[in-house]
């Protein structure tokens, strides 16, 4: 498997970038069509959906935030749970309130109802 640095990736990112080409936009709409294909495999499909986003303050997680987006847009019942103390910056719609932080001492317990269903 092919590995790449930060640096290789911004590297080899640059010139779409330059070009306008909606890199986030691409990779997130990539994410919610495969998340849709496996709930429609899995599943009766995405409407009604319970889906639970895992969402850091990187590219990747502007990424989540996105998909997250077109997911709720498609019918899912989404909830953003934070990987860290900030969320990307972007033009998305935040949930109304927020996932608690993750404690791994309670990992083990159903998530409360507190943060459950937010949908954004």
């Amino acid at each position: 498997m092919q590995t790449y640095t930060a640096a290789q990736v911004r590297e080899a990112e640059a010139p779409f970038l330059e070009r306008g080409v909606p890199l986030m936009a691409r990779a997130a709409a990539a994410l919610a069509n495969e998340a849709e294909a496996l709930l429609d495999e899995h599943r009766r499909g995405v409407v009604g959906a319970r889906v639970l986003v895992l969402a850091g303050s990187g590219n990747n997680g502007g990424d989540a935030l996105y998909a997250a987006e077109a997911l709720a847009a498609r019918g899912a019942e989404v909830s953003v749970l934070p990987t860290s103390a900030r969320l990307h910056q972007g033009p998305w719609r935040r949930p109304s309130r927020p996932a608690p932080p993750f404690d791994p001492g309670t990992s083990r317990r159903r998530p409360s109802a507190s943060w459950r269903r937010q949908p954004i």
